[in-house]
Order: C-alpha cells, then structure tokens, then sequence
C-alpha cells in the first residue's frame, strides 16, 4: 500500500549498514575456475553469491570437525591451506 500525501514511512525493522549484500571483487582468479564456479551455481539455480557462500559454509562446518579432533579432515584442509588459523 502506498502512503498518502505527508505520510511519513516507517521501516519495519532498522535499516543498517550490513542489511544490504555486499559486492566481491575477486582478482587473480583462474578463468576455468571461475567458469566452473558460474556452471555449478547456474546448475543448482542460485546465484553465484549464494553458491560461494554455501561453500564457505561447508568450509566452516568441515573445519569444525577437523577443530574437533577428526585428524583425516584436517589433513585435508591443511593440503588445501584451508586449515584454521588465530588471528
């Protein structure tokens, strides 16, 4: 519904700086890589944002595990140079 003349518009929730996706720019990347990231997403009907961040996801939850004593996963990210770091 459209507010009347003077209506003043009040959000439902406030509106903040990380309410809005953010864009990546990602340099150096292999064109096959990238063209394999576009196919994969395309195929699963999201968007190239969405599938990068499932991955990271994964990423998150397979390094949890590695974190939590499965030593074969931490092998694994470590081939990859994924395992966890403090910062």
């Amino acid at each position: 519904m459209l507010p009347t003349a003077g209506q003043r518009i009040q959000p439902q929730q406030p509106v903040g700086l990380h309410d809005f996706p953010a864009n990546l720019f990602i340099r150096g990347i292999d064109r096959s890589v990238a063209d394999r990231l576009k196919t994969a997403a395309r195929a699963r009907g999201v968007t190239l944002g969405d599938f990068i961040a499932g991955l990271f996801r994964l990423h998150e939850a397979v390094r949890e595990r590695a974190d939590s004593g499965d030593e074969a996963l931490a092998q694994l990210l470590k081939q990859f140079g994924l395992e966890s770091v403090r910062v």
